[in-house]
This record gives C-alpha cells, sequence and structure tokens, in this order.
C-alpha cells in the first residue's frame, strides 16, 4: 500500500527546506493530512507560526490543547 499523505508531506517538507523558513503557514483544513503537514512543518520550522481551519469549536479546542 502507498502511503499518499506521507508522501504529500515529505514533498511539501523537500520543497520547503530549499528556501527561507516561512514566516507563517496557513493550512486550510486541519483534518489528517492538514494536521501531519502544520505537525511537520512546525517541527522543521520551529519559528514559523502555523494555523489553519477546522470545521467544528470541538476539533478546534482540541488542536489548541496541544
Amino acid at each position: 500500500m502507498i502511503d499518499l499523505h506521507g508522501g504529500l508531506v515529505l514533498l511539501l517538507l523537500a520543497r520547503a527546506a530549499a528556501f527561507e523558513a516561512p514566516a507563517s503557514l496557513f493550512v486550510c483544513g486541519l483534518g489528517y493530512t492538514g494536521e501531519r503537514i502544520a505537525c511537520e512543518f512546525k517541527e522543521r520550522f520551529p519559528e514559523c507560526e502555523v494555523s489553519g481551519s477546522t470545521r467544528s469549536a470541538e476539533r478546534a479546542a482540541e488542536l489548541r490543547a496541544r
């Protein structure tokens, strides 16, 4: 089985590594893939402000608690 989500994360991080760390990143949709991208990006670029959107207040509260 091919992990397309993991491949996408690696592709985005490889592209980002070729440039300076961005000041901020907005992820539209913090579901399975979006959350993974946001977490990996924040780990790679700790000075980057990472934010995103979600459909429910409960999910937003869960993400803020991390």
